[in-house]
């Protein structure tokens, strides 16, 4: 039987244990594709601002457990991760389903996500469900250290 997710706006209520489930799969998942500069700067501090800064932003529970969240502005996918003990299991079909018809609603055609460059697992999820990759980016953030780059798969959708 498949386990009931129920999907609730992120506050004040719930934004920590957000930012701890961002902070921590961000790492499991992103931070070994990036450079180390950009790792060193992304404290929970980084992740609860971060959350603090967008509007769309959408929990995902399985359990009374924190599965999931995902977040978009306009017509962009800006995140979605799932907690390791909730994937593979619809959580982030879900989450990334109520995010599209959300940004179709409000009239976009074509909506568009950033995915890290190397992140394989996370390209082949968004193709499965009909994104493609339509170029490679480059990502520029300027540090005391100097400028790091971080190279992106564009992708869109329809």
């Amino acid at each position: 039987m498949e386990q009931e997710i129920v999907l609730c706006e992120v506050n004040e209520a719930n934004r920590a244990a957000v930012a701890r489930l961002f902070h921590d799969a961000w790492h499991e998942t992103q931070a070994p594709l990036q450079d180390p500069v950009k790792v060193k700067y992304r404290g929970i501090g980084f992740f609860e601002d971060r959350l603090r800064s967008r509007s769309n932003t959408c929990a995902a529970y399985g359990n009374d457990q924190l599965a999931g969240f995902v977040s978009w502005s306009d017509d962009a996918l800006n995140s979605l991760f799932v907690h390791k003990d909730f994937r593979n299991q619809g959580v982030g079909f879900k989450l990334l389903k109520f995010a599209e018809e959300q940004m179709f609603n409000v009239g976009h055609a074509r909506i568009e996500l950033k995915c890290v460059y190397g992140n394989t697992a996370a390209k082949r999820f968004y193709e499965r469900h009909g994104w493609r990759a339509d170029r490679i980016a480059v990502d520029e953030r300027e540090k005391p250290e100097g400028v790091i780059f971080s190279k992106l798969w564009m992708m869109v959708k329809p």
